[in-house]
């Protein structure tokens, strides 16, 4: 099922993805990658578990399929993969803002400094 203009998906990538990879270089050395894994694996299990055996299946909410790629997972009630690839960005997005707000506070220097370094 596709017709329309794959807009989720096109939000996830200007919003989580490319402003992420812009600052990773800055924040990869002070990120703790083992809690950020085990964290990232909890909140995915969770929100799976969530969407998929009780949101999208008892119809507490749907999703607008013409603003989706049209990948569904079938087993989830088919959940759009937009919808699981969103809980990967959102703890992806919340730990490179964290980072930096961190590296920014601990150096007491102006944001451009200690975002991006000399």
């Amino acid at each position: 099922y596709h017709e329309g203009f794959p807009a989720y998906w096109t939000l996830l990538i200007a919003v989580a993805v490319t402003p992420s990879a812009f600052f990773f270089p800055t924040i990869k050395h002070v990120v703790n990658w083992r809690a950020f894994t085990f964290t990232l694996f909890v909140l995915l299990l969770v929100s799976v578990l969530w969407e998929a055996t009780l949101g999208v299946p008892y119809a507490w909410w749907n999703y607008d399929r013409r603003w989706m790629m049209g990948i569904m997972v079938d087993a989830w009630a088919y959940l759009p993969i937009e919808a699981v690839l969103m809980w990967f960005a959102a703890m992806w997005g919340i730990i490179i803002v964290f980072e930096l707000l961190r590296i920014h506070f601990a150096k007491g220097q102006s944001l451009s400094r200690s975002l991006f370094g000399k």
